[in-house]
Parts: C-alpha cells; structure tokens; sequence
C-alpha cells in the first residue's frame, strides 16, 4: 500500500510539472528577441541556431561548416550573413548549417518589412528570419503547431539592424513529437507497480 502511495504521488507531480505553466520560450538575439510558445506549458517549443560558418561565391552560399541548436537557456541564436535573399540561398544556408536537403521550392516566404513587432503561428520545422544585416535561423521543436512574435523595435539602433525586418521564409513540416511525456510518465509508474505486485506474489 505504501508503495502505491509512493506511486499516486510521484505519478501526480510528475503530470503538475508537466502541464504547469511556464513563461513562453525567449530566443535572444543581441537586442532583439523571438518568443515562441505553442500552448504555455513547460517545454521548450523553438531553438535558435549558432556556431558554424558560411562560404560565399557571388553573393551565394557554398558551403560551409554546421552549426548547432543552443539548448540551454537562455537560448540565443546567431546572425548570418547569407548574401542574396532568394528561397535558394537561404535553403542552401540551411542545408550548410542544419544538415538539412532543402530547395528554394520548399520554401514559403512572408514579406513583413516596416513592422517592430510581427506575431504569427506556424506549422513549418524551420523559420528563416530576415531582419537587419543578418539571417536568423529557428527551429519549431513543438512537433506541431509554434506561436512566435519577433520583437525588432529593441534592434533599431543596434549594429548590423540596417535595413531593418524583411521577412520570414518556412521550410519543411514540423515533426510531430510521439506521445504525451505524461503517458510515459503513467506506464513507468503502472510497469512499476505491476512488478511490485509479482514481488509479492
């Protein structure tokens, strides 16, 4: 009986801290920020790119080393320069930086130049963010639907915000994320009690 006390409690504050809420997730980019949270639990629901290098021959990419997703907070990502633009440049980028196989055609590109503060949902596994001098590059790690809001108005004035924000481009699906945590909590806890109860048998 003990032990399934033990278990009821341990299954309880597990399920608290896995839907408890949580401040939406920051990605810092000097001045400026990306906010992503898809529904306000606990998870971390987008990553930002850093590390790495880009080579560029006629204002295009390459090649060039991979980077990596910052996965401890407070989460940054890193500005780069891409050279031209296009859903083709900005596919090989990703290519070079995140090991992907994109084309210009898997990109869907958003023009949203002039504003301070641009809010939207998406859907996509990869956000590519034209803002100042540089290209961010974020990855939707909620397996589905990610709320961002891109927060430009701290990034006047800033080095490299000439030019100000251009535009997002979404490349690939988001994958979803198999099962619930809190299901994996609950058959941990049952196979536990399960082998409990043979114990004693």
């Amino acid at each position: 009986m003990k032990f399934l006390a033990k278990t009821l409690i341990g299954a309880t504050a597990f399920a608290a801290m896995a839907f408890a809420p949580a401040a939406a997730n920051v990605v810092t980019l000097g001045p400026s920020e990306i906010e992503c949270n898809d529904d306000n639990d606990a998870t971390v629901d987008c990553l930002g790119m850093t590390g790495g290098s880009l080579i560029l021959s006629s204002n295009m990419v390459t090649g060039g080393t991979a980077g990596s997703l910052d996965i401890a907070a407070p989460f940054i990502a890193d500005l780069y320069g891409i050279g031209s633009n296009s859903e083709a440049n900005e596919a090989a980028a990703l290519n070079v930086l995140a090991g992907t196989s994109f084309t210009g055609a898997d990109g869907s590109r958003t023009d949203a130049g002039g504003v301070d503060v641009l809010s939207f949902t998406t859907f996509a596994e990869w956000v590519v963010i034209k803002m100042g001098a540089g290209t961010v590059f974020i990855k939707n790690t909620t397996g589905g639907g990610m709320a961002l809001e891109i927060d430009f108005s701290k990034f006047s004035g800033a080095a490299g915000a000439a030019g100000g924000f251009s535009h997002y481009t979404e490349f690939g699906a988001a994958v979803p994320i198999p099962g619930a945590i809190w299901l994996m909590g609950a058959g941990l806890a049952g196979l536990g009690f399960a082998g409990r109860r043979k114990k004693q048998a």
